[in-house]
């Protein structure tokens, strides 16, 4: 496995247009991949190499697609995507990529990234998940959903992460 990997994710590719209201969830999942989420925020096979890719979507149909990450936010594209030989979908580059209101924040090096904080992944930062983090907040080397900023240890610096974070709610397309 690759030094730069992060972590891991799960991207949907899903069919049907979401719903312009953000009120309930209409699209529907076709395929999902796991893909490793390297240090530069690309997102690639579980070889940590090749491009992730899907076996199920039509080439020349639109497709949108959901990116779920264990302790963040997750996030539906902006736009819908045509499939063609080799698409890539950038959502680094401006928050206005994914889909709803301000469902992503600048970093001070005007990068897009996800809300980090929601350590039960209900698709919104609240209370419920600094409960979590309140149960074992001091744990060294480890891997739980409560380690907000992906340090291997659980600390005062996931419940930051959280603070800064909290009363985020995730766009309706991002429900189970």
């Amino acid at each position: 496995i690759s030094a730069f990997m992060v972590d891991w994710v799960l991207v949907e590719a899903r069919s049907e247009w979401p719903d312009p209201n953000n009120t309930i969830k209409e699209s529907v999942t076709i395929e999902t991949k796991a893909g490793l989420l390297l240090l530069d925020g690309r997102i690639v096979g579980m070889d940590a190499n090749s491009p992730l890719t899907f076996d199920s979507l039509k080439t020349g149909l639109p497709y949108h697609f959901c990116v779920r990450h264990r302790n963040h936010l997750d996030v539906v594209t902006a736009e819908p995507i045509r499939i063609g030989s080799l698409n890539q979908y950038d959502f680094t580059t401006a928050i206005g990529n994914a889909l709803g209101n301000l469902q992503q924040k600048m970093s001070s090096d005007g990068f897009a990234y996800l809300f980090g904080g929601d350590y039960n992944q209900d698709g919104v930062i609240q209370t419920t998940d600094y409960d979590l983090w309140q149960v074992n907040p001091a744990i060294l080397g480890t891997y739980m959903s409560t380690d907000g900023n992906l340090d291997a240890s659980v600390q005062t610096t996931d419940y930051d992460l959280w603070f800064l974070n909290k009363a985020k709610v995730g766009n309706a397309e991002i429900d189970f």
